[in-house]
């Protein structure tokens, strides 16, 4: 009998951080990658103290260490501390903040961007707009655009794409949440005045429904299951199947079925003869949603809210679908209330 070993081998560093230099409102990585056996862990240590991930302070990549929004407090020594069970190896950089540069008296900066308005608000980005400064004092290079969540004492940045470019969409928000956003042109010389600030809230998260389902093996499976077809289908009301009644015509679903064989029993079982011809075009719409699983269980995701569904399980072998069983109904939930109560009131009830 021939025994396989495998050999443990410290960390060791494939990439080391190196000592980075920043303006505040930037972003920047430090990078950190090791090898080692077994797979060694990584975690990040500033001034001796361990980094707690955050939303400002990241791990990416595995390894490496994003900090987003610098501020003058995150100046310090950074080490990246690699760790397995062979033993352990650290690398260590300087991250230090450069200052402004102040321009020399009589240098034309440009005056401040116009006219800042938001053009799309969503949940996690917003679309912004201005109008170019008065006073550019020569050729403007690039606009950035600051921002900072309400609440946190860091501010970040981005700059378009092309110098000529007066639009710019921020991404990465929070819904619900205030921002600040300002803006301001460079020319050769540095950055001009900024823009008056500008505050926005996004919107809520759109509410999508989701639903967990899982099932049994057949009990006469002829032979080995190869796969299962979830099919779901929303059922509409009677007012919706006559309005879209000339959606699409019989022979556009018979195309269909020749497509996805399958599905024809379900779709016949789900509704009576008759309407399947009176409601083809409907049925076209709200029906025949499917999806092919390996396993015994699925999410299903971006139902909408509030709304019954009927759902079952084909089991596929080499031969093809087997028949399915009878459907399930479910009802998707509601989402939470828009807004709190409206014209509360109070009635005094004396007691004795």
């Amino acid at each position: 009998m021939i025994s396989k070993f495998k050999t443990r081998v410290p960390p060791q560093f494939l990439n080391y951080p190196t000592n980075t230099y920043a303006y505040e409102s930037t972003d920047i990585e430090l990078e950190c990658a090791v090898t080692g056996n077994p797979p060694p862990t990584v975690r990040w240590m500033k001034n001796g103290e361990e980094v707690i991930p955050s939303d400002y302070f990241q791990i990416v990549d595995g390894s490496n260490l994003q900090i987003l929004g610098l501020v003058k407090s995150d100046e310090g020594f950074y080490q990246c501390v690699a760790e397995n069970s062979a033993g352990s190896a650290q690398a260590m950089a300087q991250l230090l903040l450069r200052e402004p540069v102040s321009p020399s008296p009589g240098v034309a900066l440009p005056s401040a961007p116009r006219d800042l308005v938001p053009v799309l608000v969503s949940s996690r980005f917003v679309r912004l707009s201005w109008r170019p400064p008065e006073e550019s004092g020569g050729s403007v290079q690039t606009y950035g655009i600051y921002y900072s969540q309400d609440g946190v004492q860091r501010e970040r940045s981005v700059n378009v794409s092309e110098p000529e470019s007066l639009e710019l969409t921020v991404s990465n928000l929070r819904p619900e949440e205030s921002y600040t956003f300002r803006v301001i042109a460079y020319n050769d010389m540095g950055p001009g005045q900024s823009s008056a600030p500008l505050s926005i809230s996004t919107k809520p998260d759109p509410y999508v429904a989701v639903e967990d389902v899982s099932w049994e093996p057949p009990s006469q499976p002829n032979g080995p299951v190869l796969s299962y077809r979830l099919l779901w289908t929303e059922r509409p009301s009677s007012k919706e199947q006559v309005s879209l009644l000339y959606f699409l015509s019989v022979p556009s679903l018979l195309l269909y079925f020749l497509k996805e064989p399958s599905l024809l029993y379900y779709f016949l079982s789900v509704t009576s003869l008759l309407h399947y011809f009176l409601s083809v075009p409907l049925l076209l719409h709200y029906f025949l949603s499917s999806v092919e699983v390996n396993g015994l269980n699925y999410k299903m995701e971006g139902l909408n809210k509030f709304t019954e569904y009927t759902v079952r399980v084909l089991a596929i072998n080499r031969y093809g679908s087997g028949t399915a069983p009878e459907t399930v109904s479910v009802t998707t939930q509601s989402d939470a209330p828009s807004a709190p109560p409206q014209n509360i009131t109070l009635e005094v009830v004396l007691s004795r």
